[in-house]
């Protein structure tokens, strides 16, 4: 316990502290943080933070996610609290109070915190802490790397690049490779009177940094210490910038305006019951009973949430959590998308069963509540598939009964009036038409020597320096190049370059097979490379030539053989 003197220094936030002076006055107590170890220090610590208006979160020693500091009685009856929320329908969100929803906003709950992180992490341990901006007034910037840096200082034209807090970087699973490097913690107050909404929590602007303002989110400070090393004050706390206010609404306003698109699918009735449900229903609400924890970051493919899976993992982040708005997915319940490939659970199952590393909403709710019986969490939910079949006899006097439906089938009749027709998105664009649909297939066809793998090479320059006419004009996007007949050294490289692709973004995939490259198979092959396209943010993938990922024994002569063949790319 400090003594009074040592108090008193630090800064206090008065009732008319101006938005330049609470700035101030949080890099003063940045200042004052110190050893982790020193936990009387770190109380005193805490204590300023919160009486500066900050949320402070415990995070368990060594790492990023946060410590829960519940106990097991009261877990047990969250969980219980949520499942009855749940069986009826949609989630309680007020019975989340694990992960980032346990920040301390008062001395005393800190105090609380604090004695249980010691009973449970031992009374000299190093204690990690992170500050949640968005019940903080607070605004975050994470760069990881030196190109993360630059790109943000010359955006929001910064005249300084020193960061607030000088992050550790992060290695690789190899142990020995750095990830990220030379990055750090930008730390902005938010003007008084500013009110940003729940959703979106994050955005990942050009240039790869992350811009943090939610409420669900949180971003480690001093004095947290990692296997790579300590958290450090570098810089200063300081008003937000316009010019990053500016970014922010912007892509505040791009991503409501997904999200309307998504609750006009949802009002208009073009969407069945599960449907329904799952666009009302957040990957938040369906995970608060189990042990999968929000990194607080975001994926660089979409901005979507970050999920750490149970148990032991070389990178914090096993999952992403898809949510409508999303630019992946245009669907109103899009997936939860898992990167990892072991401590899955309760998704085990559904994963082994179904072949693929996406679990649907209802899927989840089905494998945390119901064993996966999927008739069992619709019953629960309320959720009625069946169609209305009252129709009277023909003139002919056919009879109803015309045989049973197979299980799981349903049959649904739509009158075109009712069916919600909307404009496609065109990926690009010519002589005021659209010519390539976003999101679907696209196919070069002629003779040999017409051209097609020029023509291709051309849109990959396009697509990777934002010139394309369409909905990727200003917007470079990463390309994965497909090629199974010509050399990448002689010839592919060469072509890219002379039509001006900018290769940074260009990617090219092969398969191995016991250390021998193998041909690539877009049927056997579509997991791994969707994992990849997904992790690297590829938007656009070149096959060049399409047979070229055929498997030799496939008859493409024989129409369902060679649609078979086609469907991974389609899908």
């Amino acid at each position: 316990m400090p003594n009074d003197e040592a108090q008193s220094s630090h800064p206090t936030a008065p009732a008319s502290m101006s938005d330049a002076e609470r700035a101030e006055a949080i890099t003063k107590a940045f200042a004052t943080a110190a050893q982790p170890t020193d936990h009387p220090a770190v109380r005193a610590f805490g204590h300023t933070l919160i009486e500066l208006g900050c949320a402070v979160l415990f995070i368990a020693p060594g790492t990023k996610v946060p410590a829960d500091l519940r106990r097991a009685q009261q877990r047990h009856r969250r969980r219980t609290d949520y499942e009855s929320a749940t069986g009826g329908g949609q989630a309680e969100s007020a019975l989340k109070d694990g992960g980032v929803y346990q920040a301390a906003t008062d001395a005393d709950e800190f105090d609380r915190h604090l004695v249980q992180y010691a009973r449970q992490y031992g009374k000299g341990c190093a204690i990690n802490l992170a500050i949640v901006p968005g019940r903080s007034r607070l605004v975050a910037v994470d760069a990881d790397t030196a190109d993360e840096v630059a790109a943000f200082v010359a955006a929001v034209g910064l005249a300084d690049a020193t960061p607030t807090v000088r992050s550790p970087g992060q290695i690789d699973s190899d142990g020995t490779t750095w990830a990220h490097s030379d990055g750090g913690h930008w730390w902005f107050v938010l003007p008084e009177g500013v009110e940003l909404p729940e959703r979106p929590q994050t955005m990942n602007a050009e240039g790869g940094y992350a811009v943090t303002w939610g409420r669900g989110k949180y971003v480690l400070i001093p004095p947290s210490v990692r296997p790579e090393g300590p958290y450090v004050l570098a810089g200063t706390v300081e008003p937000l910038p316009a010019t990053l206010g500016t970014l922010i609404l912007d892509h505040i306003t791009a991503r409501t305006e997904r999200a309307a698109r998504t609750r006009e699918r949802i009002t208009s009735g073009d969407l069945d019951a599960v449907q329904r449900w799952g666009a009302e229903i957040t990957w938040d609400d369906i995970l608060a009973p189990t042990q999968w924890v929000n990194t607080g970051t975001t994926y660089s493919g979409c901005g979507c949430d970050l999920w750490t899976a149970p148990g032991l993992h070389a990178s914090e982040r096993s999952a992403v959590a898809h949510e409508p708005g999303c630019s992946a997915f245009d669907r109103p319940d899009p997936p939860f998308y898992c990167f990892t490939d072991h401590d899955r659970e309760p998704f085990e199952t559904v994963i082994a069963h179904t072949g693929r590393p996406t679990v649907t909403r209802l899927e989840a709710f089905a494998a945390i509540h119901h064993d996966n019986d999927i008739g069992a969490a619709m019953t629960a939910l309320g959720i009625d598939l069946t169609p209305d079949l009252s129709v009277d006899f023909d003139p002919q006097g056919r009879p109803s009964d015309i045989g049973p439906t197979p299980k799981g089938r349903v049959l649904r009749m739509t009158a075109a009036a009712d069916i919600a027709d909307d404009v496609p998105t065109w990926a690009w664009e010519h002589d005021g038409y659209g010519r390539i649909i976003r999101a679907a297939v696209c196919t070069f066809a002629g003779r040999p020597g017409a051209g097609k793998s020029t023509a291709a090479r051309w849109f990959v320059a396009g697509y990777t320096n934002g010139t394309i006419s369409g909905c990727f004009l200003g917007d470079p996007q990463a390309v994965a190049y497909i090629s199974s007949e010509e050399s990448w050294e002689y010839v592919v490289k060469p072509g890219l370059r002379a039509a001006g692709a900018d290769m940074r973004r260009v990617h090219r995939i092969t398969a191995e097979t016991d250390g021998r490259t193998v041909k690539l198979l877009g049927l056997d092959d579509e997991r791994a490379m969707t994992e990849m396209f997904l992790t690297a943010g590829v938007t656009v993938v070149v096959v060049d030539p399409f047979m070229g990922t055929v498997d030799g024994k496939t008859d493409i002569y024989r129409p369902n053989e060679a649609r078979e063949a086609a469907e991974p790319w389609q899908r």
